[in-house]
């Protein structure tokens, strides 16, 4: 019984405890190591402001000194879950000695050139076709490419990716191209997913579980990529993406758009300006002709402003550069005969 009791304490000593991956963030200072270490790159950033920015209201950080929010001109070269180490060569102690910092820079009203010092996860690399974490069942007979993706959950990150399976592999549809999205930096459309910590993908429902379950007790995922090179395995990709293809109800609204919105609405409700010039006329200013012409319209229809928006799709998602298309030249019109032109 001793060593029975022996051997089951030492088991439990050295059995790794579970790790909450949010927690981590805030328990420790930079990125958590359940983070591999040779993932994390040392990058130098330096960002043009303009006269009184950057504004510190606009930037969200985590108590690990996490950016989870920045400008919208901050990003690029900003990327979500970057760990901020300094700000003009100086350390930060906390993130309220980074807003204080960006405070004093702000209040100096001109324009200067910022340099942050932060670390950040690297996405994605690539792998030859030869490496043993490939499945070699999986592996695509055509030219592709290969790489070995890290998603990491960060706090009040969203996966932000949608994917459909055909002949038992995995496609990314779509990704979300919010500034928190895990999937934006990780995956281009047409991007086949093989394995998700080594366990291979072969149906939308085993992929979203994969993936949902390795973020959520491990806080990180390695995903096997397999990216079309070949025109023929372009083609087959571009082929797959069409089939049942259905256009998204509600697509997320870019950042950058949403922000001037509100910047704009907030100033219109603060300002209330009236403008300089009415678009509608006045009694007393109308010429003849137009109360003629006004009182002719009365009889007719008159305009109606509906009620609900017409939707028109834009393009804003990160596509495979192998699966564009050349746009097609317009052909010549042909023009009128030349006069020196003399039919026999």
């Amino acid at each position: 019984m001793a060593c029975k009791s022996e051997a089951a304490r030492a088991s439990s000593s050295t059995a790794p405890a579970e790790i909450n991956p949010l927690e981590a963030f805030d328990q420790e200072k930079g990125l958590p190591q359940f983070i591999p270490r040779d993932l994390i790159e040392n990058l130098m950033l330096d960002v043009e402001c303009a006269a009184g920015e950057p504004d510190a209201k606009q930037f969200k950080m985590t108590r690990g000194q996490i950016l989870v929010a920045v400008p919208v001109f901050m990003h690029p070269p900003f990327e979500y879950g970057d760990y901020v180490i300094s700000v003009n060569d100086e350390v930060l102690e906390d993130k309220i000695h980074f807003y204080q910092i960006l405070k004093e820079l702000a209040g100096k009203k001109k324009p200067q050139i910022i340099r942050f010092a932060v670390a950040r996860v690297i996405a994605s690399v690539q792998v030859p076709k030869a490496d043993k974490s490939i499945p070699k069942d999986m592996v695509s007979t055509q030219r592709c490419h290969y790489f070995k993706n890290t998603m990491i959950f960060f706090p009040r990150s969203s996966l932000g990716i949608n994917i459909k399976s055909v002949n038992k592999k995995v496609y990314v549809e779509s990704t979300d191209n919010g500034f928190n999205s895990i999937a934006r930096r990780t995956f281009y459309i047409g991007d086949a997913l093989l394995t998700v910590n080594d366990e291979k993908c072969t149906s939308v429902r085993k992929a979203s579980k994969l993936l949902l379950n390795a973020l959520k007790t491990k806080g990180i995922a390695r995903v096997i990529v397999e990216r079309p090179v070949e025109p023929a395995a372009v083609a087959f990709v571009r082929a797959v993406l069409l089939v049942n293809k259905a256009n998204v109800m509600d697509p997320k609204m870019s950042d950058d758009v949403l922000t001037i919105c509100n910047a704009e609405l907030k100033r219109m409700r603060q300002q209330r300006v009236n403008p300089k010039k009415a678009i509608l006329k006045t009694r007393g200013t109308e010429t003849s002709q137009e109360i003629k012409t006004t009182e002719s319209s009365k009889s007719g229809s008159k305009i109606k402003i509906s009620e609900t928006a017409t939707e028109v799709a834009i393009g804003t998602e990160l596509l495979n550069p192998a699966l564009l298309e050349h746009v097609p030249e317009k052909k010549n019109v042909k023009g009128k005969k030349k006069k020196d032109d003399v039919i026999d």
